[in-house]
């Protein structure tokens, strides 16, 4: 029994030592193969789009965004979520959103970025698609503050005078837009807007002077067209001679009437010539045949000569002659406003019974020589006021 014992434990302990044998060259090898072996080279790895930093991610949305905008937006949304601040990428963002039609998207966004930055283009951009949505009165809001802001900004200016007008703030645009005007005088744009306001104002002579200097050399404009149909309604127009109506006038054919006041307007074109004597003669026909024929007039001088000769030796005398009842003809310079030439006719220096006169304002063009005339059944200092009254009302394009 002691025997077999002893040999069953020797067999045991050489397996034993050939089974550690065994364990140690499997640790002792391959640590030697690694350490002499080359390393082999490692092979750059792309990681996938969920895996990108954010400017990874946002180079991967500019390259897609042309042909797939939807997939373009989502890496951009993902991008910014670790770089909220990326304000050119945000705007990148915000413009697939409006090309994409998600309308309401973009103008959230255009609104964070200009929160931050409130910069003139920042500005213009929201103010853009405000409008575009039709939620125009926060726009005319915005760009009249961005605007007085950047005064020198022509976008946000124009963006500002056309929303106001819009908006039905007619005083406050004309305001606004004569001031931007004054400071961008050559602005075809700007004045074109400016004749918009004014003629939303009810001044149809500003506005067709504005419209006219807003106008290109050559170049057909159908907006144009439009405003000069829209005004001619309001206009009595010979060639090209402007009269619009004032407050209280009417017209009929080339004549305004106001009745209120017994005037009557005329409005003529003549050709080419003397403006002396194309005015003087207009105010000679419109008074009672042969009042201020050559004759007359002479014995007009003649009895007014007479009468200053006499009052220095008998005043009481002087004034039996009754001069202040002679026809008057006075021919002078208009005010500052326009140039031309008046012609001032009445059948008394003073007040009587069948009184009338016959006020001349002459203006010469290039082609041309115009007349307007008014006509009444009082003295001619009655009739030059409401004449000089008119002139803002006429415009005549040289």
């Amino acid at each position: 029994m002691n025997v077999k014992f002893v040999r069953c434990m020797s067999i045991s302990f050489q397996q034993l030592l050939l089974l550690i044998l065994i364990l140690l060259t499997g640790y002792v090898f391959p640590a030697a193969a690694l350490t002499t072996s080359p390393e082999p080279e490692k092979k750059p790895q792309i990681a996938p789009p969920g895996e990108m930093g954010p400017d990874q991610l946002f180079k991967e949305a500019a390259t897609v965004s042309e042909k797939n905008p939807d997939e373009a937006i989502r890496l951009y949304r993902r991008a910014l979520l670790s770089k909220p601040d990326a304000w050119v990428e945000r705007k990148k963002m915000a413009v697939l959103y409006e090309k994409t039609g998600k309308l309401d998207a973009a103008s959230a966004e255009y609104e964070s970025i200009n929160g931050t930055l409130d910069s003139a283009q920042s500005n213009a951009d929201l103010i853009r698609i405000l409008e575009k949505r039709g939620i125009l009165t926060a726009a005319a809001s915005i760009a009249l503050r961005g605007a007085e802001k950047f005064p020198d900004d022509r976008t946000l200016s124009l963006y500002a005078g056309g929303l106001l007008l819009k908006t039905g703030q007619a005083d406050k645009a004309l305001e606004f837009i004569n001031k931007a005007a004054r400071n961008r005088s050559d602005d075809k744009e700007m004045l074109f807007l400016l004749g918009q306001a004014y003629e939303n104002n009810g001044n149809g002579a500003a506005a067709l002077k504005a419209y006219l200097k807003s106008i290109d050399p050559g170049i057909k404009s159908d907006k144009h067209e439009k405003a000069f149909q829209r005004l001619a309604v309001r206009a009595l127009r010979v060639d090209d001679l402007w009269v619009f109506l004032p407050k209280g006038w009417e017209r009929e054919r080339n004549m305004l009437i106001n009745a209120l006041e017994g005037q009557r307007v005329y409005v003529d074109a003549h050709p080419a010539g003397d403006i002396n004597a194309v005015s003087l003669q207009v105010a000679k026909e419109r008074m009672p045949p042969g009042m201020f024929s050559d004759e007359q007039i002479k014995g007009y001088e003649d009895m007014r000569k007479m009468a200053s000769e006499l009052s220095k030796v008998s005043p009481d005398a002087a004034k039996s002659l009754m001069t202040e009842r002679l026809p008057v003809l006075i021919t002078k310079s208009p005010d500052e406003k326009v140039k031309g030439l008046l012609v001032l006719a009445s059948s008394s220096g003073e007040p009587s019974e069948f009184m009338q006169s016959a006020c001349v304002l002459g203006l010469k063009s290039p082609n041309k020589v115009y007349t307007v005339t008014l006509v009444s059944s009082k003295q001619y200092q009655d009739g030059e006021k409401a004449l000089i009254s008119l002139i803002d009302y006429i415009v005549l394009p040289l």
